[in-house]
Formats: structure tokens, sequence, C-alpha cells
């Protein structure tokens, strides 16, 4: 598995629960409803502030090492 993949589905599946909540895909009508969203999605809580970003976002910051991937440090609540 891809490791954003599941930071896609939760994105793909807000921008769904929005349109559905406005009866329309024109991103015009449903952007309302997509900040005014939240649900359990599969990375955690989803919700959005008023800027339009996740209230608990989270960044991680990786490094090679030996060839290897490494977290150097995970940010969350950004």
């Amino acid at each position: 598995m891809l490791s954003y993949a599941p930071f896609g589905y939760d994105a793909a599946w807000a921008a769904i629960k929005a349109m559905q909540a406005a009866n329309s895909t024109k991103p015009s009508d449903y952007r309302a409803k997509l900040q005014a969203s939240s649900f359990d999605g599969i990375t955690g809580d989803i919700g959005f502030n008023t800027n339009g970003s996740l209230k608990n976002g989270s960044s991680t910051v990786y490094q090679v090492k030996n060839g290897q991937w490494v977290t150097v440090k995970t940010v969350s609540g950004l």
C-alpha cells in the first residue's frame, strides 16, 4: 500500500460527502459544505478550520539513511 493512499481516500471522501450534502458537483455549490464537514476518516478525525486547512493535520519529515527512509520528525496540529 502506498503511504499516501489513506490520505487520498479521506480527501476524496470529504469531497464526495460535501457534494452529496450540496446535491451538486459544482465547487462553488459544495465549498461551504466541505468547509463545515467533519467525519471519522481512516487517517483520523477529518475537519477543517476557517482557512480550509485540516484541524488536526500533521506532516512528517523523512531522511534517507543507508538507503532506507527514516522518520526524522512528525509534527501534528498544523
